[in-house]
């Protein structure tokens, strides 16, 4: 019986009230800064279209003036010039090369390129050049 008397009072020792107050400090510093990037990404994340105006998108395209014999003669556009076309008609390796520009890693990563992000992270802290993940 003494013995575990004095295992439970070695567990609330000096050292041991310390360990207890430093992982209780460490678990309340890591809910608020939980809370804080939730209540953050909800604060940006307003801002943000709907799911039914992304899915009846209609981008502005290109008129164009066609000659009777069925050349193009002028092409009207205002501030973008763009063209609809299915993902099908893009050739695979123009595809790959337009994933590959974005990020090297893609088909590496299971989605997020955690190193990429740290160093964007730390070189943008440090003051280098602006760079993405």
């Amino acid at each position: 019986m003494q013995f575990i008397l004095n295992k439970i009072k070695s567990l609330f020792s000096y050292s041991s009230k310390k360990f207890f107050r430093f992982f209780f400090f460490l678990f309340f510093l890591s809910v608020n800064l939980i809370l804080l990037i939730v209540s953050y990404l909800t604060f940006i994340s307003q801002e943000l279209p709907s799911i039914e105006a992304l899915q009846n998108y209609k981008p502005v395209q290109v008129a164009k003036i066609i000659s009777a014999d069925g050349k193009p003669l002028k092409d009207l556009y205002i501030d973008q010039k763009r063209d609809v076309v299915e993902i099908g008609k893009v050739p695979k390796d123009l595809r790959n090369a337009l994933v590959f520009m974005e990020d090297r890693k893609f088909f590496e990563h299971p989605g997020t390129d955690i190193w990429g992000l740290i160093r964007a992270v730390v070189v943008n802290i440090t003051g280098g050049s602006t760079q993405g993940a």
